[in-house]
């Protein structure tokens, strides 16, 4: 679960799967969209005020479900309506703030593979200046565009908030990969203020600034897909209780300032405990825009050589198990599945805070 600034754990975003939330089948996800998009209304009145938004949307007890489609590779994305008539398919990331579209006119938007492009609705308003963001998790990317200001919601639900978003008019691998049956068509950024680029707002900030929906929202990430819980999360899904664990918020200037971050205290493998918290690198960010893990040198030689010295890891990984973490290349056949692998593997165990460790 994940919340705006609030002390809440996101139990999905961690790099562990915990039972809290359960992933369905692919019949049963697709039968929960279903649910979710004739549950929900559209109101008629197109006049271009956030305030009149509260009338349009379907939210059930301030919660509302948008299906997500897992993308290849590794991202989620949400079909989300930009000037209450076009659809697109935004990569939801909460490593960043600002919603950004691939528009008319972008030639290397369409050279990646998107097959439709933003144009200016009636209710759009052209800021007549321009912006721009650059990305480093995978590998440089960026896009560079206009600012605009419109309406952004879902099909059944498209006006949820007036957003000031960047209508991508160049771009340099950010738009690549497939969601759904194409190339994503922008990001659909739910990160705090501060990484908003100037000029811009966040969409959820929005939608709570409206009154829409309580300051909180919740992924459920599966491989078939997912959802994205505006104002809560369905219980429905849950198999017990969260755990929960404070959010880090760093201030300026600090490592990680307007990320979601957690103290990840150590990871321990058997009996051994990897300290991860530093001085230097005091907390530990999540984002749904990335699926890589990421630890400070110290931290990862020492995880994975306890990995690679565990007799169950050794037991299956054979002569290469002790370079396996040091040389990229390393590839080994092996005849058991994915779940026989699980079950073979060390386990490993997460300490956040002060809370009790996570296996």
């Amino acid at each position: 679960m994940r919340c705006m600034r609030q002390p809440l754990f996101s139990c999905l975003m961690c790099p562990w799967p915990l039972s809290v939330l359960g992933c369905s089948s692919q019949d049963a996800l697709d039968a929960a969209k279903a649910d979710s998009s004739s549950d929900a209304r559209e109101g008629g009145d197109s006049s271009n005020h956030v305030g009149d938004a509260s009338s349009d949307v379907g939210i059930d007890d301030g919660l509302l479900t948008i299906p997500l489609t897992a993308c290849d590779t590794n991202v989620y994305s949400a079909e989300m309506t930009i000037g209450r008539t076009e659809s697109f398919q935004l990569m939801v990331a909460t490593g960043s703030t600002t919603l950004a579209v691939a528009a008319a006119g972008c030639s290397s938007c369409a050279d990646a593979g998107v097959s439709a492009l933003y144009q200016p609705s009636p209710t759009a308003i052209d800021e007549h200046k321009t912006i721009s963001s650059n990305y480093g998790a995978l590998g440089p990317s960026s896009w560079s565009g206009e600012l605009y200001d419109d309406w952004v919601g879902t099909n059944t639900s498209p006006k949820m908030a007036e957003v000031r978003f960047g209508a991508i008019e160049q771009q340099d691998q950010f738009l690549v990969g497939v969601c759904g049956q194409a190339a994503p068509q922008g990001v659909l950024g739910l990160g705090q203020a501060a990484l908003e680029q100037p000029g811009t707002n966040g969409f959820f900030d929005q939608v709570v600034a409206a009154g829409l929906a309580p300051n909180l929202f919740a992924t459920l990430l599966c491989p078939s897909g997912g959802f994205l819980w505006l104002g809560g999360y369905d219980t429905t899904h849950t198999t017990a209780a969260p755990v929960y664990t404070p959010l880090t918020l760093m201030g300026p200037g600090q490592f990680g300032e307007g990320f979601y971050m957690v103290d990840l205290v150590s990871i321990s493998v058997g009996a051994t405990t990897i300290p991860i918290a530093t001085q230097s690198f005091p907390g530990t960010y999540f984002d749904t825009g990335a699926s890589i893990w990421s630890l400070p040198p110290d931290a990862f030689s020492a995880l994975t050589s306890a990995i690679a010295s565990d007799s169950r890891f050794t037991s299956l990984f054979g002569a290469q198990a002790a370079s396996f973490f040091s040389s990229p290349g390393n590839q080994v056949v092996l005849a058991q599945n994915r779940g026989a692998l699980d079950a073979a593997l060390p386990s490993l165990t997460f300490t956040f805070g002060t809370n009790s460790p996570v296996p």
